[in-house]
Formats: C-alpha cells, structure tokens, sequence
C-alpha cells in the first residue's frame, strides 16, 4: 500500500506541474491570411472568390503550440502546429478535416529559421483542385517579442529523463526515456545534415565562380548555333523530328546545374519519402531552395535551351508559353483561371515579343533567356530569410502542363524576355 502510495503522489505531482506551467504559458495568436482560390477546374461559388482572413490562439506545450478552430459553413475543424526544431529551426503543418467524411486538405509544410516572434512564413492551402496563397503570422498575444527557444521550450539532447522515484515502479516512463533518447539522436543527426548542407552551398558558389569562363563560352557557342528572331522574323521551323540529343552539347553550364540540383532533389525527397521521415523531406525541400538562389540569387537565366511545348493565349489576350527542359521540368508561364491579376510570366499583347510568337511551332527548339518567378515577388536573400522560393508547382496541377508533361513533373513559373530559333 505504501508503494502505491508513493506511485500515486509522484504521478499527482508530476500532473499538477504540468498544469501549473500550461496555465502560466503566454498564448501565441496565430494570424491567418490567405487570397482567393486559384486553378480551381470546376465550379467556383461567392466562397472561393473571397479572401478570408482567421484569428485563433494556441498554448505552447513543450515544443510545440497547437491552434484549433471549429468552421461553420462547411462543419469541420482547422488544425495547425508550429513545432521547434531545435538549432533555430521550426516547422509549419496543418490541415482542415471535413466533419461530414473526415476528408482533409492539407497546408504545404513549411520549415524556417526562426529567432523571436512575431514569424511570417508563406504557403498554400491545398484544396481537391485549386488552393489558396497564404501567409501566417504567429505573435505572443501580449505582443512581446519573445525568443521563439524561449517558448518552445523542447527537452535538451541527452538530458530528457523522469523523476528517480518512478522509472523503478512505472516501466512505460523508462520506455519513454528510450524514445526520447532516440528523437534527440535523430534531431542531431539532422543537423548535421543542415551543417553538410550548407557546406554544399559554399562548394557551389565556389564552383560558380570557378566556372565564370565556361559559361562565357558556352554563351558563345548558342550565339553560333542561333538566329535571332529579331533580326529576321520569319524562320523556317525546326520541324519535329529533331531530338534532345542534336543540341545537348550547346546545354549551357547554368542550366546543366539547374537540372542535377532538381534530380538530386527528387533523390532525396524520394528516400526521405520511403523513410517516412517528414523533417527529412522538409530539409530536402529546403535545400533545393538554397542551392537554387545559389545557383541564381536573382532568378535570371539566359540562353537556356528549351523545347516549346504549349503557345496559348490567355483569357486577358496576353500569351501564355509552355517550354520543356531535358529533365522532366516545365518553364513558363502560368495564366490559369479568369484572375488575369494572378497571371504569371504572359507576353502582352501587341508586344514585339508577342509578334515574334508567330514564327514558333509546338516541339520547336529554341534559345530563351528570362527570370524565374519568386513566391514572394522578392528576387533577393532578406535578412529575416535564408533563402527566396521559386514559384513551382507539379505539373500535374498546372492547367496546361499537365497536357503536355508528366504528372510527377516540375513546374517553375518565369517570364520570357527574349528568345531565338535554333536550325
């Protein structure tokens, strides 16, 4: 009985503890902002044409803070979680489960480098077929701008442990001491992973610069294999029998890195994916975006070689180009809906570029130079951001990639500035 006892107290104690400090806890206030819906194929009602802008506080627990609230229209519930990392790293997720069939729709996960509140992140609220462009402020309700370390207060590497009266009369409390054991190794080795990462990125900016020379020549060598379209404007086309394999060669050194960067990407995703082990496939992504902006700090590129694979015109009149690398990536631009303030990388109309467009047929291969479109509209590192995030999306989602691509394919939205025919 006395043993009993004992065990009782403890776990009486260790519950009132835990009760006293998520009653002392400061809330967090999670302010949600997210636009009208996008690339939306089926019927769009008042709803999806609306911004809407949320209000919901959350009480730290450990190293997390979990927001919840309930949705009226549509019966269901909105749920999202900004967990520490550790080393200053922190990681967005969230969804809205529907009450009727419990179905979800998720937001993009999104990990950052976070020192104190407030924190701004941006995503995307992923709906059946459309979504939604979001941005997430989470603050202390006082306003103070409190450490994020200091708030998320998760358990150090190695020093996780319970009370010396219980692991003795409460196996489950030594079970898991283990798995916190293991967590903390896991989180280690995850840094140093983040550490190698960032390595990688100074080896690339080196090799960039090591590299200047051969890109000036490869530049050379597309002048000699080009005509310019604006000094003759109708050229025979390139007909489609013509393969990736006549102009690899002419592959300039920017674009070649462009390609080993996303398939090395895929690699790391896909295991990552296999291994079930989210923060991996959170750093993957996250590294992609470095070595992107490493590769193009401010997302030009010039004298790619491309394949055309779409011309449209939009609904505004504006032209809308598709082009094809030789790595399953689709560039271009982005004009889907009726939302012609959401279009991305179109040609105007009664442009020169536009006129040009009449001398290019479907399969055509050409010398394209441009930008990359930034999530942010921001082309250059902030000092509240390690990185800026290309605009992409998988083809399969795009209104007219998924045509003429692979579904698993990327799309990078960009905004053509001039473009040549290759013989």
């Amino acid at each position: 009985m006395k043993c009993r006892s004992a065990l009782g107290l403890a776990a009486l104690s260790l519950l009132t503890l835990a009760t006293t400090v998520n009653a002392n806890a400061e809330q967090v206030k999670l302010t949600e902002k997210c636009g009208p819906v996008l690339e939306r194929a089926g019927k769009m009602n008042d709803g999806h044409a609306k911004p809407w802008t949320i209000e919901v506080t959350g009480t730290p627990s450990g190293a997390e803070v979990t927001f919840e609230r309930a949705t009226k229209d549509t019966p269901g519930m909105r749920k999202y979680k900004l967990a520490s990392m550790g080393r200053g790293m922190a990681a967005f997720s969230g969804y809205w489960e529907r009450d009727a069939d419990r179905a979800k729709s998720p937001y993009a996960p999104v990990s950052m480098v976070a020192e104190s509140f407030p924190v701004a992140i941006k995503t995307r609220y992923m709906m059946e077929d459309g979504f939604r462009e979001c941005e997430l402020i989470f603050s202390m309700e006082s306003g103070r701008p409190l450490k994020v370390a200091n708030v998320l207060k998760g358990a150090a590497p190695g020093t996780a442990s319970a009370p010396a009266s219980v692991p003795a009369l409460n196996p489950q409390v030594a079970q898991n001491q283990q798995n916190i054991a293991a967590n903390s190794a896991r989180i280690d080795q995850n840094a140093a992973g983040v550490a190698q990462n960032r390595q990688d990125i100074g080896v690339n900016r080196q090799g960039i610069a090591q590299n200047q020379q051969n890109i000036a020549a490869n530049q050379q060598e597309m002048k000699s294999r080009t005509t310019l379209v604006n000094e003759k404007y109708a050229k025979p086309v390139t007909g489609t029998a013509e393969t990736w394999a006549t102009y690899m060669s002419g592959v300039p050194f920017q674009q070649n890195q462009f390609c080993r960067i996303i398939q090395n990407w895929r690699e790391e995703l896909s295991l990552a994916q296999q291994q079930r082990n989210q923060i991996k496939e959170n750093i993957a992504h996250r590294t992609r975006e470095q070595r992107l902006t490493a590769l193009m700090p401010d997302g030009n590129f010039q004298n790619w070689i491309v394949r055309a694979v779409s011309v449209k015109q939009a609904s505004d009149g504006s032209a809308a180009v598709l082009f094809e690398l030789p790595c399953d990536v689709v560039i271009g631009s982005h004009a889907c809906g009726q939302t012609p303030k959401s279009f991305v990388g179109t040609i105007p109309e009664n442009s020169r570029l536009y006129s040009e467009l009449v001398s290019i047929s479907v399969s055509d291969f050409l010398g394209v130079s441009g930008s990359f479109s930034f999530i942010d509209e921001k082309s250059a590192f902030k000092k509240d951001r390690s990185v800026a995030s290309f605009t992409t999306m998988k083809a399969g989602t795009h209104c007219d990639a998924k045509d003429v691509a692979k579904p698993e394919a990327e799309f990078y939205a960009s905004q053509v500035m001039t473009l040549s025919t290759l013989k």
